[in-house]
């Protein structure tokens, strides 16, 4: 159970963003039940449900359910786009979700400073918060689908 530190604090940072969260989603009203894999060959777009189950995009090429759609040119580079973009955003997204593990660290750090622990215990407790954040960032860094963070992968 080395993680329950780390995993406590990122779920008192989720909690405690989720006002702003709520807000974002006020105004972008943005969602979708589909969960993202990018891999060097392309995007996927998966779900269990409803159809379509799986939308493929292929450097501009479209299939759903591995039916090819036909598009016209402008859209396909218009999607070509979306993909490109969309991977240029990547290492953003992985460099915002390391903050973040450092933001739970920091909090969690802090915080375990008001408890009085023994010098012993607090070593142990500093050397486990270095290496679960290590290990999340590694795992961050290797991630490339929504999949790696769901239910009991979270």
């Amino acid at each position: 159970m080395r993680s329950i530190p780390l995993a406590a604090g990122l779920l008192l940072i989720l909690t405690c963003g989720s006002a702003a969260a709520q807000d974002l989603v006020a105004s972008c009203h943005a969602s979708s039940s589909f969960d993202l894999t990018i891999s060097p060959s392309g995007l996927l777009f998966d779900r269990a449900q409803p159809a379509p189950y799986r939308v493929e995009l292929v450097r501009g090429d479209l299939r759903t359910d591995g039916t090819p759609v036909r598009v016209r040119a402008e859209d396909q580079d218009r999607l070509s786009l979306f993909e490109r973009q969309l991977r240029a955003l990547l290492p953003q997204v992985r460099g915002v979700a390391k903050q973040a593990v450092d933001l739970a660290v920091q909090g969690l750090r802090a915080e375990s400073a008001n408890l009085h622990l023994s010098e012993a215990t607090r070593a142990d407790l500093q050397q486990r918060l270095a290496a679960d954040a290590s290990a999340l960032k590694q795992r961050i860094d290797r991630s490339n689908s929504t999949h790696d963070w769901q239910g009991q992968a979270f």
